[in-house]
């Protein structure tokens, strides 16, 4: 029986979008004859046994990497973004912004090869671990710059790769890697599928890298939200913002629009939200943080946090719950995505 190996290096838990990605995809593939694999991030914390054999080891997830500390990651942002306030008077002076932008570039490119250099690695491990064979399939279901640069070079010089089936998922448009032709490279060296979750996107990668993708939709399987329609309340409205809080996805609107609406319909009891206030971007932390804490100013009564990822039962539930269901998304970065929620 051939292996289905389902690679998430941002899956570091038994919650979250990212499992219940993982979930439905090697549910289908063990249906289908295949024998599911499932390989995560090194550090993940796992609360309960996974349905398959399960891997934790790539070190990187697709923004970060969990187990280092966030200052690190500051140290390779652009100078204008993170300078301490203290060192404005360094930054104006002459020379001063040519020496951190120096800095800013060493780091980044310092960041970007050990990113590169690790995945390369986590990647032989694999191959060594799960004794791959001809006709086995890798699917990973995002990727970002520096995964597919670590696994150009990971295709190029192993001969473990040969007769292994790639099938690659994209959930962003990434135009640096169609520029640098590093699609076409991989797919000279290697048996391999490009998806994005969109014909949008689909496209737009397709015609910009002259290469072939196919439209992967993320699955929705939450049953008919009619046969729930019970759980909702209708006095109060329960307003719902579901999804973890990240800035793309119009988090740092809430506040506002909390603040708005608190005279006329919160106090008066006539709505109610509830928020799902979990942050997993070490980028956004301190932004979503500084958010977070407005929330939880209101009473709870009226404003319900949830600060922990969910499980597929308790994010079904929440989404049957909900009267209306924000989608605050930018416009600007969805425009050619999806998500799970729509």
């Amino acid at each position: 029986m051939s292996k289905f190996v389902l690679v998430d290096p941002s899956l570091t838990s038994n919650a979250g979008h990212y499992y219940r990605y993982a979930y439905h995809v090697l549910s289908v593939t063990e249906s289908i004859g295949y024998n599911p694999i499932l390989v995560i991030n090194k550090w993940a914390n796992l609360v309960e046994d996974m349905p398959w054999p399960t891997y934790p080891l790539y070190e990187f997830e697709y923004w970060w990497a969990p187990h280092l500390p966030n200052w690190i990651y500051r140290l390779s942002r652009p100078v204008h973004h993170d300078i301490p306030n203290q060192a404005e008077s360094i930054k104006n002076k002459k020379y001063g912004r040519d020496i951190f932008d120096a800095c800013f570039r060493l780091a980044r490119y310092l960041r970007d090869n050990l990113r590169r250099a690790r995945f390369k690695q986590n990647t032989f491990s694999l191959f060594k671990q799960l004794l791959l064979k001809e006709g086995d399939v890798i699917f990973f279901p995002d990727v970002s710059k520096d995964d597919l640069f670590g696994l150009e070079s990971f295709v190029r010089e192993s001969t473990y790769a040969n007769g292994i089936r790639w099938h690659l998922l994209f959930h962003h448009y990434l135009k640096d890697i169609v520029d640098c032709g590093v699609l076409d490279r991989i797919s000279k060296n290697a048996s391999v599928s490009f998806y994005s979750d969109t014909q949008d996107m689909s496209h737009m990668y397709g015609n910009s890298a002259k290469l072939e993708f196919h439209t992967l939709p993320i699955p929705h399987t939450v049953e008919d939200i009619s046969e729930s329609i019970c759980l909702r309340k209708h006095d109060p409205l329960t307003i719902l913002y579901a999804g973890e809080a990240r800035v793309e996805k119009g988090f740092l609107h809430l506040p506002q629009i909390l603040n708005d609406l608190w005279q006329d319909y919160l106090a008066t009891g006539k709505i109610e939200f509830v928020i799902q206030a979990y942050i997993s971007r070490s980028a956004e932390v301190d932004t979503l943080l500084s958010a977070r804490r407005e929330l939880q100013a209101y009473p709870e009564e009226y404003v319900r946090l949830i600060l922990n990822p969910l499980s597929l039962k308790e994010y079904e539930t929440l989404l049957h719950v909900g009267s209306i269901i924000l989608l605050l998304y930018d416009h600007v970065q969805y425009h050619l995505r999806s998500s799970g929620i729509f």
